[in-house]
């Protein structure tokens, strides 16, 4: 049986202040990021939620994908080790995070669409990030760490012919990517919010997910 999660400390979801909302719920992208300063041969590992999807960058470089799919009664942790993408001096951590509607939001035959991937499970809180960081040094948890963040403006889901497995077809204007995205420079950037605090000793209160530890290994990536 898969084990519930457990954090030392009330775990936050941070969030943009402002959503990019439309007459209908959109699919929306919001890319979070914290700047620190690391020793020579640090260990770093993170722990990491978000709604509903995240891509990870560590110094510019993609780490990981996740988190795991789960279900509207069981979400899942992934735990990354990203001490060998760690150098002394200046970082940058960078998580994209793209959130997806539940399907009684999806709307059709507009040019548009807001259609998620098959199986993916939606929410209409907006892109929403948990991070829990363990090892030396700094601490990166978010609600506690200063993380920043950006809503996307290049990204347009537009309605061509039924993707039910990927979704809506993606639709970018790399111009209107964020040019400082993975510098430690943060012009553009606000500071981020904390939208849902994650406290499994709070008796009778029902959480809008429950967590869980990964049960499968993380995906492989190499060229």
């Amino acid at each position: 049986m898969t084990d519930r999660v457990h954090f030392k400390k009330p775990a936050h979801l941070i969030a943009s202040g402002k959503r990019s909302l439309r007459d209908f719920l959109p699919i929306e992208t919001a890319y979070f990021k914290t700047v620190f300063t690391a020793q020579p041969g640090e260990k770093k590992t993170l722990r990491l939620f978000a709604l509903s999807r995240y891509c990870l960058y560590v110094n510019g470089q993609m780490v990981n994908n996740g988190p795991l799919k789960g279900d509207r009664n069981q979400s899942y942790v992934d735990t990354v080790d990203i001490s060998a993408f760690l150098r002394a001096g200046e970082n940058v951590i960078v998580l994209k995070v793209t959130s997806f509607p539940p399907g009684e939001a999806y709307v059709y035959g507009r040019g548009e669409t807001n259609v998620g991937p098959y199986g993916g499970t939606g929410t209409a809180s907006g892109p929403q990030l948990l991070v829990m960081s363990e090892g030396d040094g700094a601490d990166l948890a978010t609600g506690y760490a200063k993380w920043m963040v950006k809503n996307d403006e290049a990204i347009r889901y537009i309605e061509k012919s039924p993707g039910f497995i990927m979704g809506g077809t993606e639709e970018v204007d790399a111009q209107k990517l964020p040019k400082n995205l993975f510098e430690a420079d943060c012009e553009g950037f606000e500071e981020a919010v904390t939208a849902t605090v994650y406290d499994e000793r709070r008796f009778s209160e029902l959480m809008p997910f429950v967590l869980y530890e990964r049960p499968l290994p993380l995906l492989t990536l190499e060229e």
